[in-house]
């Protein structure tokens, strides 16, 4: 993001102190095999303010996205921070090639290859999901102030997904969200395992089961019926 950069040029300059800018990329998977994906930026006034003097344009107003179906909001929070929130809606399938674009993958010309296996159960399906995210910056960006720029640019990764997470190697939010810290200059291993109930065939099991116990309750009145009709009068 073209934010990130404007504070690893600041820094490389030695002409910011304390500027910060934090960058959430956040995955939200639907039942209906849609995710919506969601890229928060929050940069402080100091570095907008260094940012946009060094620029023609507002330097973090990035046109290109709304092209690309992005719906792209800016505002200030009340800290006085700069905040740019990028929100769009996508087949499932088509995630994991978004991943290294305007997401949070911010210099790197890296594509997540993720691993997806599924393990079915008659009434439930477990799915196991592995990729590795790639640097957002290398050293090449950042030379001497490797130190500095972790300090000032943090990143974070969430996903939710229907279903019950059985393991995972992030964060396990209360509100069910699954986070990753990432590094800045090496790659965030991601991992996690999720359930969910095949809905359709636990339906389908209750009501043959349903079915099944009216019969046998049926048959047990009729039994009892055939018993008594066959009883000797006294």
């Amino acid at each position: 993001m073209r934010c990130a950069r404007a504070c690893l040029a600041a820094l490389l300059l030695g002409a910011l102190v304390g500027c910060h800018e934090s960058a959430v990329e956040r995955i939200d998977i639907h039942a209906n095999h849609t995710a919506t994906v969601t890229i928060t930026s929050v940069t402080d006034r100091q570095l907008y303010e260094f940012a946009s003097a060094m620029s023609a344009t507002n330097p973090f107003e990035n046109i290109e996205p709304r092209h690309a179906g992005w719906t792209i909001v800016s505002s200030t929070d009340a800290h006085g921070d700069f905040v740019v929130r990028a929100t769009k809606i996508v087949p499932v399938a088509q995630v994991w090639t978004m991943l290294p674009g305007g997401s949070g993958r911010y210099f790197a010309n890296a594509t997540v290859h993720p691993s997806i296996s599924r393990k079915s159960m008659f009434f439930s399906t477990t799915t196991h999901v592995h990729f590795v995210l790639p640097p957002a910056v290398g050293t090449h960006d950042v030379g001497n102030d490797v130190a500095q720029a972790a300090q000032i640019v943090r990143l974070r990764f969430e996903i939710t997904t229907p279903g019950t997470i059985v393991t995972t190697n992030g964060i396990r939010m209360p509100d069910g969200v699954m986070r990753w810290n990432d590094d800045l200059l090496h790659p965030t291993v991601v991992d996690y395992r999720v359930r969910t109930l095949r809905v359709a065939r636990i339906v389908a099991a209750a009501g043959l089961a349903f079915v099944l116990l009216l019969l046998a309750i049926t048959l047990g009145k009729r039994r009892k019926s055939a018993v008594r009709s066959r009883a000797p009068l006294v």
